[in-house]
């Protein structure tokens, strides 16, 4: 978005206003539990807006919503003060992770590292470049079939062999519109553990998307905003896709 600072402002806080507006009525954020629970809530808002905000478009919009919860009537100053501070340190953490050039590593079994990759996903608004071995985790393929339904040109290859297993999602997901393609190859696997995010981020290591991985398996992700190295996948995966056109779903 191309605009002076003070549109942006307003329009961010337009935007934002209702999401604390909600909270406010149905939290109590002066609990940490709830504070987190908001964070998340809040980031997901932020990742599906559209437009250039940086860290201090948020902290001001932020102050500027304060500084109205303040001004009403019987309003409660402590608890609301310490509430934004403890959100804004909260919120400003999370998106300098995501909003910065990507650099993190994230490490399974554990459930909060699905949640962190599965955000890593939605951060996609025009492209989403799959190539992984096997695909059997529900939440994973159900991000990418609510992507595709979104308006994100979501592509997926995998294994010939893998397209078989029990609790493969691979079909499912062809069946719901997204592009899918298997290799070709019988005496080799398509073995790769990849993901380009809009051209932006590539997430990469040892992860298969599945439940076991998730729930037992030691595994590693590593997410990059490197664009030597995200130009260097795309490029790669173009050319698997173009290889395994005759696999098509």
């Amino acid at each position: 978005y191309m605009g002076t600072a003070m549109e942006k402002d307003n329009i961010f806080k337009k935007a934002m206003t209702p999401v604390f507006e909600t909270a406010f009525a149905n939290h109590n954020l002066a609990d940490e539990t709830n504070q987190n629970n908001f964070v998340k809530e809040f980031s997901k808002k932020l990742c599906a807006k559209k437009g250039d905000y940086d860290a201090s478009d948020i902290t001001d919009a932020l102050f500027s919503i304060m500084q109205d919860k303040l001004s009403e009537e019987g309003a409660n100053q402590k608890v609301i003060v310490d509430s934004f501070r403890a959100l804004i340190k909260k919120i400003l953490d999370r998106f300098t992770i995501i909003s910065e050039i990507p650099s993190e590593a994230i490490f399974f079994p554990s459930k909060q590292s699905l949640n962190r990759l599965i955000e890593y996903l939605y951060r996609a608004k025009k492209t989403l470049k799959v190539c992984l071995f096997t695909i059997s985790e529900d939440r994973l393929s159900g991000a990418l079939i609510d992507l595709q339904k979104k308006g994100v040109d979501v592509q997926v290859i995998t294994d010939d062999q893998c397209k078989d297993n029990q609790g493969a999602d691979i079909e499912t997901m062809a069946g719901k519109g997204v592009s899918c393609r298997i290799d070709s190859r019988e005496d080799a696997h398509m073995h790769n553990k990849f993901v380009i995010v809009d051209d932006d981020i590539l997430i990469n290591g040892s992860f298969n998307w599945t439940y076991s991985a998730v729930t037992k398996n030691n595994e590693n992700v590593s997410i990059s905003g490197d664009k030597k190295l995200i130009t260097k996948y795309t490029e790669y995966f173009d050319k698997l896709w173009e290889e395994f056109k005759q696999g098509a779903l």
